[in-house]
């Protein structure tokens, strides 16, 4: 959460309050608000009621960027300048002796909100721009599915080795085979794969059970048993897909897999003891 940007909006906020109970003591008691602030004599309270109405409609404009500073760019920097431009007129006009000495208090007042609220704002776009640079370098590092049809084999294993075995997935994936890793064909044979013979994973996280996907028309076939377990690719944990006990056709096949990026898993697929493929589900 951007730090800055809370106390932003907390300050904009306290002083649209400010603005409005300006504004409702000039409507209630507009001689007694004069008198106390110290603006002079009042003849006619046309002045101050046709002020407080301007303030009020104005102060209807920081509304959006007390609510989303980051989105309301524009009516940030120009709530900034609502504070501190008048409050400069308060200043010069009594300096001048064209205002009376009350009118030191209101710009004292909003030149306050206007400098806080200036460097809360600079701070708070600054932070915007380094956590948006960040989400941006996460998103070039976080492989897709896709290009792993592009990286070697041992790219594949390392990319493997640092995946975390994380939460037994629930629901259905979609796969991507990883068949002669690093060659031409890996792209013809996933290809060839969507097409007639498996395209992902049904998962019942609940009932530790998954059934394969079957292309043209999604039909869910092939059960497994699913736990998390060692793995034989590599030290440390990781989600075994396990057929011994629930398919015969394919009783001799083990796949373990691990999280790779949210919602992203890489897999192994053992036949015996021998290595055959890989593979990626995306949910």
């Amino acid at each position: 959460m951007n730090t800055y940007a809370v106390w932003f909006k907390r300050i904009v906020w306290f002083g649209i309050l400010a603005n409005f109970t300006f504004a409702i003591l000039a409507f209630v008691i507009p001689n007694q608000l004069v008198t106390w602030l110290q603006l002079g004599s009042l003849d006619s309270s046309v002045w101050l009621f046709n002020y407080s109405v301007l303030l009020v409609f104005l102060s209807c404009f920081y509304i959006p960027a007390a609510d989303e500073p980051e989105d309301y760019i524009v009516n940030s920097w120009l709530l900034v300048a609502a504070r501190i431009i008048p409050a400069t007129t308060f200043f010069v006009g009594v300096l001048t002796a064209f205002m009376p000495k009350g009118f030191i208090t209101l710009g004292i007042g909003d030149f306050s909100i206007g400098i806080i609220e200036i460097i809360l704002l600079i701070l708070t776009l600054k932070k915007s721009t380094s956590l948006q640079q960040e989400d941006q370098n996460l998103a070039t590092t976080i492989p897709k599915p896709l290009d792993l049809l592009n990286m070697s084999q041992a790219e594949i294993d390392e990319l493997y080795k640092q995946g975390s075995v994380g939460e037994i997935p629930n629901g259905k994936s979609k796969g991507i085979a990883i068949i002669a890793a690093g060659t031409i064909l890996a792209k013809i044979l996933a290809l060839l794969s969507k097409l007639f013979f498996w395209e992902g994973k049904y998962f019942v996280r609940e009932e530790k059970f998954f059934l394969n996907i079957l292309p043209p028309f999604e039909i869910r076939a092939f059960k497994g048993e699913i736990y998390k377990g060692n793995g034989r690719f590599c030290e440390g944990e990781a989600i075994i897909l396990d057929y011994s006990q629930t398919s015969l056709i394919f009783k001799k096949v083990k796949e373990e897999m691990r999280e790779i990026a949210p919602g992203f898993y890489l897999a192994q697929v053992y036949i015996g003891d021998k290595r055959v493929s890989n593979f990626t589900l995306e949910f």
